[in-house]
């Protein structure tokens, strides 16, 4: 027999126990289950094969995998015995018990009500992605509520992003089970508590499930005594705005530590756009609002002028493009509409804003050749694509490198924490197709218009085509894409 320790080796016993010993093994898997249920072997008794299988789940030596499949035998059997049960969980305290066999176990036991799961209760939460085990640990939940596991059940649920209908109102009854209160009222009173609960799941689950209007009514009426409700009330005062994110609410904190007197100069300005020009504000927005607001010759330009010096700029450098060139005048690729002066009415001031930094960024001869060497350095390594922020300093767009969390391959980027913590506070950020033979279109990829949408970060691709040129194609996180046209890198 495989060698077992502790509490196993104890659990395999009383299976074991008055178990007598027949030839060849019973069946151990669902499809030798379905054959003994059509007369074959039938030696062994169903008690026989159902503790056989409560000891394989055990045994350490076995792999997962065979572990799994006889849980399954046991849950096929529809096991009642109190000592099947009673083993399995001694099985979830052993720390060599590997997490796929941990978490069937767990959904097992849960969906037969078995008491006493508190503690593996959370710690399978943040793993139980299986929609099966979801839904079992619940319904447990549901009649076993613990206030030791509402941080991790307003996480699971922040992540769910389409529970089933069930799912939805079991979330809510065992919120309000384990509170006491109404799920919402027990969540915002949560958000407003102690700063290691999940805000940012918090407010997701809040933003996604309330009337907008109703939530913001319900935040700036809380007593704040927490940093991050101090926050939200102030963007709410002053911009009347609500993070829906956990990115969002991040940014808020960042941008209100750096300083009140800067947001207030860019709540003056995203105020004028917002009469003037309908804009929405959003807290991406901040980095290039509060520079544009110390810049007196800048921020007075009105649309209509970025509307109009953009599109002459765009259309020259169009017609000046030669033939051939995957950069391209046309106002498609790849099925996307690309084209400036089709979109131009769907754009927000900052993405003309933006449009216009990073038209002066690539038209300087000083940024073009600095391009030209890092695509020679960008294509000696092979290990990593490249991409960096683009930030405004003293009334220009600059860009930086930022080197990768991991190298994975020339085609792929892995954003360090750094360039996470970074990002929140620039203009966009930019990604560089420079690797030699890359066979994609000029512009963003479908994985960088998500990553876009997903971070809330505006963005530029850069992409080298023959002739020593580069492409520069802008994309926001709506997922408007709009190519500025192709730069040469020669002098």
């Amino acid at each position: 027999m495989a060698k077992l320790s502790g509490s196993i080796a104890a659990a395999v016993w009383l299976l074991t126990c008055g178990c007598q010993v027949h030839p060849g093994h019973p069946p151990q898997s669902l499809g030798e289950l379905r054959r003994w249920q059509e007369g074959q072997g039938k030696e062994f008794t169903r008690r026989t094969i159902l503790l056989h299988n409560a000891k394989r789940v055990l045994l350490e030596e076995l792999p997962a995998d065979k572990r799994v499949e006889s849980l399954r035998v046991v849950e096929k059997l529809g096991a009642t015995e109190d000592e099947t049960f009673a083993a399995l969980a001694m099985g979830l305290s052993e720390p060599s018990t590997p997490q796929p066999v941990r978490l069937a176990v767990l959904a097992y036991l849960a969906k037969h009500g078995y008491p006493g799961l508190a503690q593996h209760v959370v710690a399978a939460l943040p793993h139980a992605k299986d929609p099966k085990l979801r839904s079992a640990i619940l319904a447990w939940l549901e009649e076993n509520p613990s206030p030791n596991v509402l941080a991790e059940i307003v996480k699971l649920w922040a992540a769910d992003a389409s529970p089933s209908e069930q799912d939805e109102l079991r979330y809510r009854r065992v919120v309000a089970r384990i509170t006491g209160r109404k799920w919402e009222d027990a969540l915002l009173t949560a958000l407003n508590g102690e700063d290691t609960f999940p805000r940012g799941s918090t407010i997701e689950v809040l933003a996604a499930r309330m009337p907008e209007d109703k939530l913001k009514e319900q935040i700036a009426a809380l007593r704040p005594q927490t940093r991050v409700v101090r926050n939200m009330q102030h963007f709410l005062q002053m911009f009347g705005y609500l993070p829906k994110t956990r990115k969002e609410l991040e940014a808020t904190c960042v941008a209100y530590a750096r300083g009140a007197g800067r947001l207030a100069a860019a709540a003056a300005l995203a105020n004028r756009w917002q009469q003037r020009y309908g804009y929405d504000f959003n807290v991406r927005d901040i980095h290039l609002l509060g520079h544009l607001a110390s810049d007196p010759l800048r921020n007075l330009l009105l649309r209509r002028q970025l509307k109009l010096e953009l599109s002459q700029i765009i259309a020259a450098r169009r017609k000046n493009t030669p033939a051939g060139f995957l950069g391209t005048t046309s106002k498609f690729r790849g099925g996307l509409l690309v084209d400036f002066d089709s979109q131009v009415e769907i754009l927000s001031m900052v993405d003309l804003w933006n449009l216009t930094l990073i038209d002066n960024m690539m038209s300087r001869l000083r940024y073009r050749m600095a391009l030209k060497r890092v695509m020679r350095q960008d294509r000696e390594d092979e290990q990593t694509q490249w991409r960096g922020r683009i930030s405004y300093d003293q009334g220009k767009a600059e860009a930086k490198l930022y080197r990768p969390g991991e190298r994975t391959g020339d085609d792929a980027y892995v954003p360090s924490k750094r360039f996470h913590d970074d990002a929140i506070d620039c203009m966009c950020f930019f990604v560089a197709h420079f690797a030699r033979g890359y066979r994609g279109a000029a512009g963003p990829t479908k994985e960088e218009l998500a990553f876009s949408r997903q971070q809330n970060l505006y963005g530029l691709a850069m992409t080298s085509l023959s002739g020593n040129r580069v492409n520069a194609t802008y994309f926001n996180p709506q997922g408007t894409v709009i190519n500025l046209g192709d730069f040469s890198l020669e002098p």
